[in-house]
């Protein structure tokens, strides 16, 4: 996979500003959490989530995939923080923001910040329904 990220990384220096090129880092960040290498793909992430010269939805995803892939080791207080800015109403990731939220507030030992993010999830018709029916399965899990 080492010469994968490499050539991947080669065509979104070669082609940057285009939108290949992001999704080049994106399958280079991918490959490397793969790995088992979290640190260098959320320096990829970062980087996009930084470079104002690239699309607000992608630079948004950048952020959420940093978020996403440090769950379960990363400090929850940080990386909900990093997700705030992703919360505005109409936002494309405003949901899957919320949901990271909630079980951010679970490993933070929140249940009932938890509770209250997966119920307002799972009740708010606005929500696609495969997120709707995880944060009712969270709500149920939540509930025993």
């Amino acid at each position: 996979p080492e010469d994968r990220i490499k050539d991947l990384e080669k065509f979104a220096a070669d082609y940057k500003g285009r939108s290949q090129a992001i999704f080049a880092q994106f399958h280079a960040a991918g490959l490397l959490v793969q790995d088992g290498k979290i640190e260098p793909a959320v320096a990829i992430y970062d980087a996009v989530s930084k470079d104002s010269s690239i699309e607000t939805i992608f630079r948004q995803l950048a952020d959420l995939m940093a978020v996403q892939v440090q769950m379960d080791k990363g400090d929850a207080a940080a990386l909900d923080a990093r997700l705030e800015p992703l919360l505005i109403e109409n936002g494309t990731w405003r949901f899957t923001a919320m949901e990271y939220r909630g079980f951010l507030a679970l490993k933070a030992g929140n249940k009932n910040k938890a509770r209250q993010i997966f119920t307002e999830l799972s009740q708010n018709a606005e929500v696609p329904k495969s997120l709707s029916e995880r944060a009712a399965d969270m709500q149920r899990y939540l509930a025993e």
